[in-house]
């Protein structure tokens, strides 16, 4: 969703794994975005390999990946909220942070995965 519509809805930032299920991260988090009626954009942090019964793994995004993905998207949109999923190294920890604080992002609502 762009333009004149997207610019009437919030933007919610989602930054989180992707699982490919759509039982939970990105695609859970924009599904739940849409029906609250604001916009979704997303930075994906890692792949996983999984279906509803069973994780296989994961490759990891670089934080030099995440950090090119929020560039892009805050660049062209006031974010409104961010919230923060799967975050699979302790170094895109610490790049998402410095994120928020550089380009001023709100505070983040944090949903971390515990499993």
């Amino acid at each position: 969703m762009t333009g004149e519509l997207q610019q009437q809805r919030p933007i919610v930032l989602t930054i989180a794994g992707f699982d490919p299920s759509g039982g939970a991260g990105t695609i859970a988090d924009i599904r739940t975005i849409q029906q609250l009626q604001c916009a979704a954009v997303a930075a994906i942090t890692s792949i996983t390999f999984q279906n509803e019964t069973t994780y296989a793994g994961a490759i990891h995004q670089s934080t030099e990946s995440v950090r090119a993905q929020v560039s892009g998207i805050v660049a062209e949109n006031k974010v409104a909220v961010v919230k923060i999923g799967m975050l699979p190294t302790a170094e895109v920890v610490r790049a998402v942070a410095q994120l928020i604080g550089e380009f001023n992002l709100p505070l983040p609502v944090i949903d971390p995965v515990m499993r």
